[in-house]
C-alpha cells in the first residue's frame, strides 16, 4: 500500500530556533505566578525539530495569557504544541516518577527534584510503563493514520524516533523494530541531504506498524501494563482504550478516501466522525502498584492545574485522562 504524505520538514536556521525561544521567555518571563522557564530536549534537527518549554508557576497563581497567540508562522511552526505548565511542588514530584532529558534553564529560579528514594523494582515498574504508554500510542497513530492512508512527514520524523527511547527503557536494543527506527534516524539526520521517496516511507511505515504490532502482542505476555482504574478509556473522540485478555484492535465505520486530503484538517475531523476505533489490552486487573498509583494522582493534579490555562500539562502519552473532562471531577 503507498500512503500520501504532506507537511514535509523545511529547513529552519538555529538562530531562528534561538531567537523563538527567546522570544517566548521575554513574552512569560515578566507574567506575575511564573517562577521559571525551562527548554526540555533539544534542536539537533533545525526544520525538523519542535521547540519543548516546561513553565513553571506559583502554586495558586492564575494565569489567562495564551502562549501561542499572536506568534508569526516560522514561531508557529516551531512550537507545534503550547508548552507545558506545572507547579514548583508538582515538577519536583514529577521528577521522580517521569524520564525527563536535557533540562535547560532559561529563566528564573534553578531548582530540582529530590534524591531519588525509589527501589529498583519501583524504577522498573516505572520504566515498563512509561514506555509501554508512547509505544502504545505510536501504535495508535500508526493504526488510524494508515487507515486514513496519509501520514505528515515531520510528526513520523518526531515521534518515531522517541521510540527508540521507550524501548532502552525496557532494555531493548537489538530486533528488527530497533533496527527499522535506526534507519529512521539515519534519513532525520540527512534529511536535507538524501531523503527516501514516499515508496520507500510507505513501506517502512508498514514494515515498522507490522514490527510494533508483534513487539506489543509478545512483550504485553510477559510484563503488565495498567491503566488508572479500571475499566475503558476514551482518550480522543473516536479512540478507546478496552480492557481484555488480548491485544488486538476493531475498526468500525467509513472510510472517506484519500483523494479528499486537500480538505486539510477538516478532512481529519470527518473522518473521526465516521470512524471508531477499539484498542484491546491486556491490561492487570488487580490493584494498581503504589508507585503508578502515586504518579496517576500526580498527573491528574497536572491536568487540573492547567484547566485554566492555555499550557500543556506534564502527563501520559496517552491521554488517559480524558475522563475529568467527561465526568466533571
Amino acid at each position: 500500500m503507498k500512503f500520501l504524505f504532506n507537511d514535509y520538514p523545511y529547513y529552519v536556521p538555529l538562530t531562528i530556533y534561538e531567537n523563538a525561544i527567546q522570544g517566548m521567555v521575554e513574552k512569560l518571563r515578566g507574567q506575575e505566578g511564573i517562577m521559571s522557564i525551562f527548554q526540555i530536549g533539544s534542536t539537533l534537527h533545525p526544520g525538523i525539530s519542535d521547540i519543548d518549554m516546561v513553565i513553571v508557576f506559583k502554586e495558586n497563581g492564575a494565569f489567562h495569557l495564551n502562549p501561542l497567540e499572536g506568534l508569526s508562522k516560522t514561531e508557529r511552526y516551531l512550537f507545534i504544541h503550547p508548552p507545558f505548565g506545572v507547579s514548583k511542588t508538582d515538577l519536583i514530584e514529577a521528577q521522580r516518577y517521569m524520564f525527563f532529558q536535557n533540562w535547560r534553564l532559561l529563566w528564573g529560579e534553578k531548582f530540582t527534584s529530590e534524591e531519588h528514594d525509589l527501589r529498583e523494582e519501583e524504577i522498573r515498574c516505572l520504566k515498563i510503563q512509561t514506555a509501554l504508554e508512547y509505544l502504545i500510542q505510536n501504535y495508535i497513530n500508526l493504526t488510524t493514520l494508515s487507515a486514513y492512508g496519509i501520514f505528515s512527514v515531520r510528526a513520523l520524523l518526531l515521534n518515531m524516533k522517541a521510540m527508540l527511547f521507550d524501548l532502552q527503557l525496557l532494555n531493548v536494543l537489538s530486533g528488527r523494530l530497533y533496527e527499522l527506527l535506526e534507519t529512521l534516524v539515519k534519513w532525520r539526520n540527512n534529511w536535507f541531504e538524501i531523503k527516501p521517496n514516499t515508496t520507500h516511507l510507505s513501506e517502512w511505515i508498514q514494515d515498522c506498524y507490522r514490527e510494533l504490532h508483534a513487539f506489543l502482542k509478545t512483550f504485553l505476555k510477559t510484563e503488565t501494563f495498567y491503566f488508572p482504574e479500571w475499566g475503558a478509556f476514551r482518550i480522543s473522540k473516536n479512540v478507546t482504550l478496552v480492557p481484555s485478555d488480548h491485544f488486538f484492535c476493531n475498526h468500525q465505520g467509513i472510510m472517506l478516501p484519500a483523494l479528499f486530503s486537500f480538505l486539510g484538517r477538516k478532512y481529519f475531523k470527518i473522518q473521526r466522525r465516521l470512524n471508531e476505533f477499539l484498542f484491546h489490552l491486556p491490561i492487570q486487573k488487580g490493584e494498581v502498584p503504589p508507585i503508578l498509583a502515586k504518579r496517576f494522582e500526580l498527573e491528574y493534579r497536572m491536568v487540573r492545574f492547567n484547566s485554566d490555562k492555555d499550557f500543556m500539562p506534564l502527563r501520559s502519552s496517552l491521554n488517559f485522562l480524558r475522563k475529568i473532562q467527561f465526568n466533571g471531577t
